[in-house]
């Protein structure tokens, strides 16, 4: 059973996420130099969950934290401001100024993809992630099928982008196709932009494990 995690449990999930995605392409980019990467991925993947918290929806696989998962709605929920003052913490990042220059290229092309791909209402897979040591033993497969289910209830498509080819094909195997191969600027590996369109939930079926 998945828990809904809030703004205390982000400390904890940031660090899986950070050991997860510590040699991932995406991560090497942005920080060619393992110092910046363990100066400024548990702080980077804070901030995004506590957005997540803000403006979607944050799951680990139980309180032990095995797994992380990101849901965004597009467009945004709407939230109060009492809500914002609640969920803190929200400040930019003084990256150093190559790394910023990263962060900003990044960005930008993949949010101009996904408003691209995506123009009306959608669901994003902004993040799914397993703790290194755990992969293999179902804990992603009972996360994506519940961003599956959220989407289908919903009846919208869901989009990710990813950077490992493994992924693409697990991703593939739950109904997901690639739309478009992409390439960032500066960046020698390509990113895999991927959406999978709503289904009945009983069309889910049974999924290998990830």
């Amino acid at each position: 059973m998945l828990i809904a995690l809030d703004r205390r449990d982000v400390g904890q999930a940031a660090e899986v996420c950070a050991a997860a995605f510590y040699e991932g392409p995406y991560t090497r980019f942005l920080f060619p130099d393992p110092r910046d990467r363990d100066r400024y991925m548990r702080p980077r993947f804070q901030r995004m969950l506590l957005h997540a918290i803000l403006y979607g929806e944050l799951y680990a696989t139980s309180e032990k934290v095995e797994g992380v998962m990101s849901l965004l709605p597009h467009p945004p929920a709407r939230v109060s401001l009492w809500r914002r003052l609640r969920v803190r913490d929200l400040r930019s990042i003084r990256y150093a100024r190559p790394v910023q220059e990263r962060v900003a290229v990044g960005a930008a092309y993949l949010t101009e993809r996904r408003k691209h791909h995506m123009p009306g209402p959608h669901m994003m897979l902004e993040t799914l992630v397993v703790r290194p040591e755990l992969q293999g033993r179902g804990f992603g497969t009972g996360l994506l099928r519940h961003a599956l289910a959220r989407a289908d209830a919903e009846q919208l498509p869901l989009y990710l982008d990813t950077f490992a080819l493994n992924s693409v094909e697990m991703y593939r195997r739950f109904g997901f196709h690639v739309i478009e191969e992409g390439r960032i600027r500066g960046m020698d590996s390509p990113v895999y932009l991927m959406s999978r369109q709503p289904q009945a939930p009983a069309m889910c079926g049974q999924q290998p494990d990830i």
